[in-house]
């Protein structure tokens, strides 16, 4: 059984409408989370931003309209078991802001959605981790060795049927663009 996941599972909604124009360089996805897990996904990168006293989603500058809570109470209703890879997008400039606040949000969101598993905890840019795991995983996203493309959808439209001939059935592999 192959063991699916989906890179920035939330970037298929719309971000602020004054970055639309750019908005096709951090969308990884395009179907909604019912249509990931019905692709097979079983593992989702959900991406934390902290917006006033909101956490929302985000991918870099693009924030997405979604609560965090929304999006795993979804997740949290599916019928398998699901991995939640939380990470927090924080800021190049201040890599440790938000670093309580979100401590506290994982460990509220770990009682609160018991039947999920979160995996990671990272952080952007200072890389601490707040969740010790073993889960295995090979992202196969728009990332080569050390070089970026940004170009997600092409990258998924023309690597991901090679790439799941290859998959690990002992570790989750992560898409962009999973249904490709």
């Amino acid at each position: 059984m192959k063991l699916l996941g989906t890179h920035n599972s939330l970037s298929y909604l719309p971000c602020q409408w004054y970055l639309r124009p750019l908005a096709w360089v951090g969308r990884c996805q395009s179907l909604d989370l019912a249509g990931q897990y019905k692709e097979g996904a079983r593992w989702f990168d959900i991406r934390v931003k902290y917006i006033g006293n909101e956490a929302l989603s985000g991918h870099g500058l693009l924030t997405y309209d979604i609560d965090i809570d929304a999006a795993l109470n979804t997740i949290n209703s599916f019928k398998d078991e699901c991995i939640i890879r939380i990470f927090l997008e924080n800021s190049r400039f201040n890599p440790t802001k938000h670093f309580e606040r979100f401590a506290t949000d994982i460990r509220r969101w770990q009682k609160k959605y018991p039947r999920l598993r979160f995996v990671e905890g990272g952080c952007r840019f200072s890389y601490k981790q707040f969740i010790e795991d073993d889960v295995l995983a090979e992202h196969r996203y728009w990332k080569k060795g050390d070089t970026i493309i940004p170009y997600p959808r092409w990258f998924a439209k023309r690597n991901n049927p090679v790439n799941h001939l290859q998959d690990n059935t002992h570790k989750y592999t992560i898409y962009d663009f999973i249904e490709f």
